[in-house]
């Protein structure tokens, strides 16, 4: 079989320009780039991407594959969650790393990565701050050193297992600015959460409906005031995840305006569905997440503050349960509804078309919001997010006007339910590179020999 591979007269878009161009691939990089080039020998083989648009893979740097809850494990293991991402273009995911209690970040990175063998695409991990102790920075520093973690993630909420309060995050951004950390940071503040978690519930308002009402816009707002608070105070560089209200995604922009350093995502949940699908009695729990969806509003200004640069990544927040876990018999009120929908699936696709083809964003801010500026905040530029010399192999190639009807059964997805089903979305692999590799072509999936590998970021 050949190590090369020659892509003729495609346009590649880049985060930085578009250019109709040749690709020539060899042994899994990219070695050349050039408006004509010729096959290197006989046995090259030829990929006509004529109309054709070239991009690189997708980066997902929030997803939860193999997350263990109170209500059982995710429905996708890394094995399945990442044919999931491949399937959707994505050829990198980033995943997290959360210790039990009274374990080492170090112990929890280990079994971690020895559960992430199974994984198709190539990963890299995140660290989670669960406690903090006298001993949490010599063991961070410890983990960091072995294991190339860059970046770790703290939740405001959840304060009763993984959270942690405000003068414990302080010093694990004290100490993140000390080692050169990106902190990421859920932003709800925990004490809104549980006063109207508490409220509601008293007055005998515990259906899966009541679940948005308790998570208010306020809380994350009032939560990225306090993160923001904290990056100027410890020069602590920080990623807000799955940011979904505008009044906090614009916290964010005048922050950055003076100078305080705040990378932020939202999802594409967030971008095109809304709270009005919670109104569906039968199908609510379906929809359950946390932060919770926004109201059509609030949905259509995120999309505005996306073409205004406003976000740096979008990410899937992929956290997929089966609607059996969702609505088992023995769930009593809403906070026993496991949080989290699919999404590395269809994030490129649905991106494109709600963005691209409806004018509200351009071609370069596509390729920027779902690869470039994640490899770039995370570590991983020039090798990943780029189609330029010496990169990664890991290319998409899909006819621009193509489109389709999302269908959970044509998806690899492992849950038995998706949001998605049912949408027009853009089709987006049409031919699906990694690492030199043809791994899909046109719906034709070969992934023998298919091995993701960790990267040190």
């Amino acid at each position: 079989m050949s190590n090369s591979l020659l892509v003729k007269s495609g346009t590649i878009i880049n985060h930085d320009g578009i250019e109709k161009a040749d690709i020539l691939i060899d042994h899994g990089k990219i070695i050349d780039i050039a408006s004509v080039i010729n096959p290197s020998s006989k046995t090259t083989e030829i990929i006509d991407a004529h109309s054709k648009y070239i991009i690189p893979g997708g980066i997902d740097p929030h997803v939860h594959f193999a997350l263990k809850t109170a209500s059982g494990k995710t429905a996708d293991n890394f094995y399945s969650g990442s044919l999931s991402a491949l399937a959707g273009g994505t050829t990198t995911i980033i995943d997290f790393v959360t210790p039990e209690k009274n374990e080492t970040l170090g112990d929890a990175f280990f079994k971690r990565k020895q559960e992430a063998e199974s994984c198709l695409v190539d990963y890299a991990l995140h660290g989670s701050v669960t406690t903090w102790h006298d001993n949490s920075f010599a063991d961070l520093k410890n983990c960091v050193e072995k294991t190339g973690i860059t970046s770790l993630k703290v939740y405001m909420a959840y304060t009763d297992s993984i959270g942690l309060h405000k003068r414990d995050i302080e010093k694990v951004m004290f100490a993140a600015a000390r080692l050169n950390l990106t902190v990421l940071v859920h932003c709800e503040d925990d004490m809104i959460v549980k006063n109207n978690q508490q409220k509601l519930i008293k007055e005998g308002k515990t259906g899966a409906f009541y679940h948005h009402l308790s998570r208010p816009a306020e809380a994350e707002i009032n939560a990225i005031k306090e993160v923001i608070s904290l990056a100027q105070k410890t020069s602590c560089i920080v990623y807000i995840v799955h940011v979904s209200t505008p009044e906090g995604a614009q916290l964010i922009r005048e922050a950055n305006a003076e100078g305080v350093k705040v990378f932020s995502e939202t999802c594409i949940q967030y971008l095109i569905l809304d709270n009005s699908l919670y109104n569906n009695t039968e199908l609510c729990n379906n929809y359950i997440l946390s932060p919770p969806l926004r109201s059509p509003a609030q949905k259509d200004i995120l999309f505005k503050q996306l073409s205004e640069n406003t976000f740096d990544v979008i990410s899937s927040d992929h956290c997929p349960f089966n609607s059996s876990q969702k609505s088992n018999s023995e769930i009593m009120n809403f906070l026993q509804i496991p949080n989290g929908i699919a999404g590395v699936e269809n994030r490129l696709s649905l991106l494109f078309h709600h963005g691209v083809i409806r004018n509200k964003i351009g071609l370069t801010d596509f390729v920027n919001l779902t690869s470039t500026n994640a490899a770039k905040i995370f570590g991983l530029y020039p090798q990943k997010g780029y189609i330029g010399k010496g990169s990664d192999a890991d290319i998409i190639i899909f006819n621009p006007q193509d489109k389709h009807i999302l269908q959970k059964e044509k998806m690899k997805l492992a849950a038995d339910y998706c949001v998605y089903d049912g949408m027009e979305a853009a089709v987006i692999p049409e031919i699906l590179i990694i690492k030199g590799q043809i791994v899909i072509k046109r719906g034709v999936f070969n992934i023998k020999n298919l091995k993701g590998k960790y990267l040190r970021k």
